[in-house]
């Protein structure tokens, strides 16, 4: 296996991993005091954690003010400064550009939630699970408010997920 692909599992591992914890805390609230160690509860919940991938096709802008980091008025002191830096992060007509995040699946079936600003748009999604197995995603929902998205994946036999707790229970510090 490539070092890249390694480094992105651990990568997307851990940045879901704190918040499929925070969901499964929740799940086992009523408890006193937390736990003094997290080991068992990762153990438990890093199978569901998922590494998404998206490709989005860039579309050649007019006005290119518009459509770089430094949006810089004509005739201003700064022009020449970021006229450069500007021409090199133009979108270019047709390119492909790649999308890189993690998600966790919520049903066995393999309903997987993420983050809406990778997939959004996206012309192709794949969620690849920590055994490494990929599936191509069919993107079922967005939310651009919560930066929220639900994909789904087919897979001959049930996916590891985890549950969300439940908000009746929820107490603030939880």
């Amino acid at each position: 296996m490539n070092l890249a692909l390694k480094r992105s599992r651990a990568r997307a591992a851990a940045g879901l991993l704190s918040g499929a914890l925070v969901l499964s805390f929740v799940g086992a609230a009523g408890a006193a005091e937390a736990p003094a160690s997290f080991a068992d509860l990762a153990a438990k919940v890093t199978p569901a954690v998922v590494n998404i991938s998206s490709k989005h096709r860039l579309a050649q802008s007019g006005d290119d003010n518009n459509h770089t980091p430094f949006a810089v008025p004509e005739g201003s002191p700064f022009e020449d400064f970021f006229k450069h830096f500007n021409e090199r992060q133009r979108p270019n007509n047709g390119a492909e550009q790649m999308a890189l995040g993690s998600g966790f699946i919520i049903d066995p079936s393999g309903y997987v939630v993420t983050n809406n600003h990778v997939v959004d748009d996206a012309s192709e999604v794949t969620v690849t699970l920590t055994s490494g197995k990929s599936y191509t995603a069919k993107v079922i929902g967005t939310d651009k408010k919560t930066d929220l998205a639900l994909v789904k994946i087919e897979s001959p036999t049930p996916l590891p997920a985890v549950a969300f707790g439940d908000s009746d229970k929820v107490r603030v510090g939880d």
